[in-house]
Parts: structure tokens; sequence; C-alpha cells
């Protein structure tokens, strides 16, 4: 798996402040377009005046996807997000490089700006993450995490997750939703085996009372009894079929829940399709 981009990132009082952002495993922050960071980028936050006695890594956290704003400038979501319990100064980062690294990279020279993050070369960048580990166990903990969660799925369980994964992205695709990229799983949870999907459903996009998400499946799964395709003719047969025609194709979604078939198939949700012969 390539390493990720190491970039420094600039953080203002909104986000420092964790009175008012409080545990949030999320964060968003504006760039300029040329110099925003890559999806997949690991981010240094500081908080500083730009001063070596001064500045301090704050927050460690993962680049996802990025929305046009303004002319030039872009919106980054952030996420996973680790608020260190201790900052890291940037002094003590310089004094953990190796000799030859720290000539090399000058680390002081890079330090971001506010829209303007700084991008580190990858041997600078990984010899700044190890430094950074060595000084924060809170931190090293949460980077191994977030390694062990690169790997590519081995195993007994591989096969499994892969079809699971693969049948929740055929759900969505169905479904016309575009999802946040973290919504199934959060990079830096580590993989269980023992859990769909590979991990639990990150906790920010489940409501206060978990049993909310199953007191629903019927009305979701009615639900999806009319809304499969929007541009053909619905026909309800009973309850629980539905038949869905256009000119070349027929299909009939039957609602199994909690019927012998559900038992027998473990599904809920039946689709047969015929093609119109021509």
């Amino acid at each position: 798996m390539p390493a990720r981009e190491v970039i420094l990132w600039a953080l203002d009082e909104a986000i420092t402040d964790e009175d008012q952002r409080g545990t949030s495993t999320r964060i968003t922050d504006v760039f300029y377009r040329h110099s925003r960071p890559r999806p997949g980028a690991l981010m240094l936050g500081i908080d500083g005046d730009g001063a070596e006695d001064v500045d301090a890594v704050v927050l460690i956290g993962v680049a996802r996807r990025s929305q046009q704003i303004a002319t030039g400038k872009d919106r980054t979501s952030v996420t996973p997000v680790l608020r260190l319990p201790e900052p890291v100064p940037i002094k003590r980062l310089l004094t953990a490089l190796p000799q030859d690294v720290k000539q090399r990279l000058n680390l002081l020279s890079r330090l971001p700006h506010p829209l303007a993050p700084a991008r580190l070369p990858p041997q600078g960048g990984a010899a700044v993450v190890a430094a950074l580990q060595q000084l924060s166990p809170t931190a090293d903990r949460w980077i191994t995490a977030l390694h062990e969660a690169d790997e590519p799925l081995t195993g007994p369980h591989a096969a499994r997750l892969r079809e699971e994964r693969d049948a929740v992205s055929l759900a969505i695709d169905f479904s016309g939703v575009s999802p946040p990229d973290d919504l199934l799983y959060a990079p830096g949870d580590g993989l269980n085996p023992g859990e769909a999907f590979g991990a639990t459903f990150n906790p920010m996009y489940l409501m206060d009372n978990p049993l909310i998400v199953a007191d629903n499946e019927d009305d979701l799964l009615a639900e999806d009894l009319r809304r499969f395709d929007p541009h053909g003719q619905l026909e309800m047969l009973s309850s629980s079929i539905a038949r869905f025609t256009d000119d070349q194709f027929a299909l009939t979604i039957t609602n199994v829940n909690r019927k012998p078939l559900e038992k027998a198939l473990g599904v809920d949700l039946i689709y047969y399709g015929l093609w119109a012969l021509t």
C-alpha cells in the first residue's frame, strides 16, 4: 500500500477551539485550489503563529472530498480526526528528526499558512510522522491503526467482507444517494472481521437510539419497493410486490421480510427481471 502524503495544515481559531468544536470527528477547512490536499493525505494540524517556540501539532486527520466554494478556493473535509491530548511542539519534532533529514527537509521553512497547506516530500514526511509517533503515544496508536486499515483484505474473512461491501455499494448505486466516504468505515478504526463490512458504522451517522435503525426496517423496505426506477411505470401488485416496466424490461420486486424465503435465502427483497423479446 503506497504511503500517504503528509500535509502540514495551519489551523484557525474555530478549529482549535475545543469548546466550540467539541469532540467532532469531522472538520472542514478552506484551501486555495492549487494547494488543496489530495484525498487520503495525512493532515498534521498546526496551531501557532509561525514561531518555532510556539507552533505545535495539535490535530491529525485524513483529507477527504473537496468542493468548490469560491474562485480559486475549495472546502475540504477532514475525517477521521484525532485531537492530541498533549500538543507536540515543532521544536521537539525537529529534535527527534535524524540529523541528515533535518538538514535536507528544513522543516521551519515549510510551515503552512492559512489557506495554503504545505506538502512534505515523501521521505521527509515519513520522517516527521515517525518523529510524531515517537513523541506522542496517542498519535502512535492512531497512525498505526491507520496503516493497518490500509492493508488489503486477506485471510478467511476476506471474501465475505468483499461481498458485503460490494452488496452495499450496489444498493447505494440503486438508491441514487452519494454517501460520505466514511459512512461504513472510518480509516484508523482498524479492521474487525467479526463486524459487518469489516468495521462498525461510523457513530457520527447513527442516531441517538440505535434501535431506530432496526425499527425503520419495514418502512425502508416498503420505500425500496416504490423507488427503483423513477422513469419506469410502477404497478403495485400487492402490498409486498411491485413491478416496474418500460419498453424493454420488466422488474418485479418482492418483499419477503420475516417470511420463509428470508430464512431460506437470507434476504429481504427478491428482484426478478425479464427482457422483452424483439
